[in-house]
């Protein structure tokens, strides 16, 4: 068969009755379908073939899949296709050319290649616009640290030094500074305290108010020492040094305003003591203030570890520990062990080429039996998981991308590694960018015009202002995207990416050589319906032995024509044709057969010569070869005279025989 959809999978909602889902893409076996159900509150659960779901169809062809529970309204059904990466097909030299398990493998490969374009859509990726002059490459990675683009832009490299270190030395700094200006506003108020005790014993008329005074300075006094505690442990707890240290200066201006005021009341205690109540509730202030520059700091601590988490769950990269070293095929799990030219030793390895797929996965070295890795030891913790291998001759400075899913059991699904720098397949991506006002009206335009034409949807990913579209909320014919609602007012720009389908490719001119052909593989049918192409073989590969037994009496029934009103020197492609001389040319000919060093037609080459009425004479002539005339068992050139036909038959490497009628 041909593979001619492009699409991979299909979502479909829910209504609580319908248990049928259509598969319109082809596939082969029931496990190659992966089916999930998406709760309506958008959580995921990959359903169990059997339990949850029955297939029908397949093998090459569509089908579909009946639900045991039918879906409820809000919920909905993913189905997609997951071959296997793996190639069965056997070609036995000298068999007949399989030509249904051959195409039955292409497809298999084109299945693969569509699966790969599918998840290679759900990945990250440089810009279209992005110079990448080598490889990119990524440094190990080093706990504490952040990623950041390198000096030449050509790799992702660690920061030199631990962000929270850098941190905590900043706000110290801040803190200390902040600190000082409180011990400054701390001498204003026990100056303001002297000045409130001067007064008091300047007024002799009020001794017992001016006593009272004095005690409740005291009191202010505890208070704005218990105050500048708790300002000293808030500014360490702040992030946020800015407001930190503003506030600070705020309290120190406040401080000399009291110092001022204590001053000017220095005739009254109650003014003086009135004033340091101000200073308190000042400090009360600061407290506050430093607390709320706390509580901000925190909430952009919180949000920035938010996003952290968002980008990461987005990228769907989950960085492990590095691995010590990496196994190169499959070895048995216990005592240590040469690996990669590594001797382990109670080391971290990355066990990927396990003949048991189940048991790939991180390990302990041990002079007994192997431990998974603690974390590691659980099916969640390898959706995903990214880990660099520091040594081996191979696979040392690597990465590896655990490609599993979710829902699988630890020990018994397969766990499987891809190479992370490993290079991308070549797949031709369009990019359109379109921008509010000039190629579209927000909150109006449904329909926007692609530069080049897709297959389907299922081709394409729409993103308005950087957030993906789902595939549901669009249709596309050709060049025109049409979506179900006009663009959100609020959306600036949209892009579209677009990627051709992947060619399979075929065998380069010449590449097709004698072992490459089966004997009898080369049928009537195959050269007829011209699906191995003159070009596409090798000169002198289809020796007779490659030819179909039933098919030569009609393949050499068929002798192509060479016409030719001129002076001829023979070609190898001339071989099982017949060179014709028309009757229009009435010009004396040399048809010359070259030496076997110069065009080594194989042994038993048959080539026909005609002479039609009333053409001029055919020199029939060899350079340094023998023709030798059947019957007559004379040797050189020979004359063809017109309405003559011979047949020159090669005998041996350097020797021909020809014969028929009008020769002389």
């Amino acid at each position: 068969m041909t593979i001619t959809n492009s699409t991979i999978r299909l979502s479909t909602d829910g209504d609580g009755l319908t248990a049928e889902f259509p598969v319109s893409f082809p596939f082969y076996e029931d496990s190659e379908l992966v089916v999930i159900l998406v709760a309506a509150d958008g959580s995921e659960t990959t359903q169990s073939l059997t339990t949850h779901y029955s297939v029908s169809g397949g093998d090459g062809l569509a089908g579909s899949i009946t639900m045991v529970t039918p879906p409820a309204a809000g919920e909905r059904v993913v189905r997609y296709r997951s071959s296997p990466l793996t190639q069965e097909t056997d070609y036995a030299e000298g068999d007949a050319f399989p030509a249904e398990s051959h195409e039955a493998a292409l497809d298999r490969l084109t299945m693969q290649n569509q699966e790969q374009a599918d998840k290679l859509k759900r990945t990250p990726a440089l810009s279209e616009s992005t110079e990448v002059s080598a490889a990119l490459t990524m440094e190990n990675p080093i706990a504490g640290r952040a990623l950041k683009w390198n000096a030449t832009a050509d790799g992702i490299a660690n920061t030199s030094v631990d962000l929270e270190v850098l941190e905590t030395g900043i706000a110290a700094n801040a803190a200390q500074t902040a600190l000082d200006r409180i011990a400054t506003t701390a001498d204003a108020v026990s100056t303001n305290a002297d000045a409130t005790s001067t007064a008091a014993d300047a007024v002799q008329t009020a001794a017992d108010r001016a006593q009272t005074g004095l005690d409740r300075v005291a009191t202010a006094a505890d208070v704005v020492s218990t105050a500048a505690d708790t300002v000293t442990t808030a500014v360490h707890a702040a992030t946020t040094t800015t407001h930190a240290i503003a506030t600070a200066g705020d309290a120190v201006a406040t401080a000399t305003d009291a110092v001022t005021t204590a001053g000017h009341a220095s005739t009254t205690t109650t003014h003086a003591a009135s004033t340091t109540a101000d200073a308190v509730s000042t400090a009360a202030d600061v407290v506050s203030t430093a607390n709320n520059a706390s509580a901000a700091s925190t909430s952009a601590a919180d949000a920035a570890a938010s996003a952290a988490t968002a980008e990461a769950a987005a990228a769907g990269i989950y960085w492990k520990e590095p691995c010590y070293v990496a196994t190169p095929s499959n070895i048995t799990l216990s005592g240590e062990q040469t690996l990669d030219g590594v001797l382990t030793s109670a080391s971290r390895v990355l066990v990927k080429d396990q003949t048991n797929a189940a048991e790939n996965g991180i390990y302990t070295s041990a002079a007994g039996n192997w431990a998974r890795t603690t974390p590691m030891d659980t099916w969640d913790e390898f959706i995903g998981a990214t880990v660099v291998v520091s040594n081996g001759g191979v696979f040392g400075d690597k990465a590896y991308m655990c490609t599993v899913d979710a829902g699988g059991t630890l020990g018994t699904t397969d766990i499987t590694w891809a190479d992370f720098g490993a290079a991308p397949i070549a797949i031709s991506i369009t990019v359109d960018n379109y921008t509010a006002g000039v190629e579209f009206t927000a909150g109006s335009t449904t329909v926007l015009t692609l530069s080049t034409a897709q297959a389907d949807e299922n081709n394409i990913v729409v993103t308005f202002d950087g957030i993906t579209q789902h595939h549901d909320t669009y249709t596309l014919s050709g060049t025109t995207l049409t979506f179900s609602s006009a663009i959100p007012s609020a959306v600036s720009e949209v892009e579209v990416r677009g990627s051709a389908a992947l060619g399979i490719g075929e065998p380069g001119d010449g590449t097709v050589t004698e072992v490459k052909i089966g004997a009898g593989a080369v049928t009537a049918g195959k050269i007829a319906s011209n699906t191995v192409t003159e070009a596409k073989i090798l000169n002198g590969a289809v020796t007779l032995d490659k030819m179909n037994a039933d098919d030569v009496r009609t393949i050499t029934s068929k002798l192509p024509q060479v016409s030719q009103p001129a002076a001829y020197t023979l070609v190898l492609t001339d071989a099982g044709k017949h060179i014709y001389h028309p009757s229009a040319d009435t010009t004396a000919r040399i048809w010359t057969i070259p030496a076997n060093a110069s065009v080594p037609f194989p042994v038993g080459t048959a080539i026909t010569f005609i002479n039609d009425n009333s053409a001029g004479a055919i020199t029939i002539a060899i350079t340094s070869d023998t023709l030798r005339w059947a019957g007559e068992g004379t040797t050189g050139s020979r004359t063809l005279a017109a309405n003559g036909m011979v047949t020159a038959v090669k005998k041996t490497t350097t020797s021909w025989m020809i014969s028929g009628a009008g020769l002389t």
